[in-house]
């Protein structure tokens, strides 16, 4: 008879391991519980490979997939990865991903960054002074990031 090598066998990790393990990663605990019992939760651990917030991650699946999902817009896997990847490589904001999903193209979402916020920064202070970071977001919202405009006008 064989004998069997106790050590050598893997245990699935437990759900409260799982929800731990998240938190760890950023997840609110709200977020860690609704992604361990979700049937995303597999899609979310796969796209957890990608160099973007898991708790964005998580927003997305558990927010914008599904509202979108209720409104009748399939959303496959190669959508969410191609809106990762523009996250990654910092061409799309987080304000842009239900957008893009939806249109499943960037034309006119593209990230406005470096010199030409810069640029654009200048521009609007100018013109609107003390307002000019509610105009930029007025007139860009999606397409900036809010934090990074504020650093620029201070």
């Amino acid at each position: 008879m064989k004998k069997i090598d106790l050590e050598k066998i893997e245990i699935p990790e437990s759900l409260e391991q799982k929800e731990k393990r998240f938190i760890e990663l950023g997840l609110s605990k709200d977020q860690a519980i609704q992604i361990t019992r979700s049937k995303d939760l597999q899609l979310f651990e796969n796209l957890l490979n990608y160099r973007v917030e898991p708790r964005i991650i998580a927003d997305i699946i558990l927010n914008i997939k599904k509202y979108l999902e209720r409104e009748g817009k399939k959303i496959e896997r190669k959508n969410l990865e191609f809106v990762l990847k523009l996250l990654e490589e910092d061409k799309i904001t987080k304000k842009a991903i239900q957008d893009v999903l939806i249109k499943g193209r960037v034309k006119g979402l593209e990230k406005i960054k470096g010199d030409e916020l810069r640029e654009m920064v200048e521009k609007y202070k100018k013109k609107f002074g003390t307002n000019a970071q509610k105009e930029i977001m007025k007139d860009f919202g999606k397409r900036v990031d809010s934090k990074e405009v504020l650093d620029l006008l201070c």
